[in-house]
């Protein structure tokens, strides 16, 4: 909703990044580059949450990701923008706990072990 968008506008406003900060960012990004055959290769649980209001990452970015992540899972954290931890953090966390609760429990299966 034009709520979240709002409150997200806001943090940034009032975020105190320095010029430099940003520069230095812009520049990092521009020199990152994976492919999606290097994403597909990154065996390990993984969980993606995305804001449906997300002015600075599109929502299907986020859906893409997870796709390619083999062992991923999406969370939709509905009617927040970018800082979805801001508008919705009990949302976030929850979702971010029962991940790691289920990641802790498939790890904690007997394997077999060959002798």
């Amino acid at each position: 909703p034009a709520s979240a968008v709002e409150r997200d506008l806001a943090m940034i406003r009032a975020d105190r990044a320095s010029s430099t900060g940003i520069v230095q960012q812009q520049n990092a990004l521009r020199a990152y580059s994976v492919g999606k055959d290097s994403v597909r290769a990154i065996d390990v649980p993984a969980l993606v949450l995305h804001g449906t209001e997300d002015g600075a990452v599109p929502y299907a970015f986020g859906q893409e990701l997870a796709e390619t992540l083999p062992r991923s899972r999406f969370v939709t954290i509905d009617g927040s923008g970018h800082n979805y931890l801001v508008v919705d953090p009990e949302r976030a966390n929850n979702a971010v706990l029962e991940f790691l609760s289920d990641v802790d429990q498939a790890d904690h299966h007997p394997r077999a072990v060959d002798a």
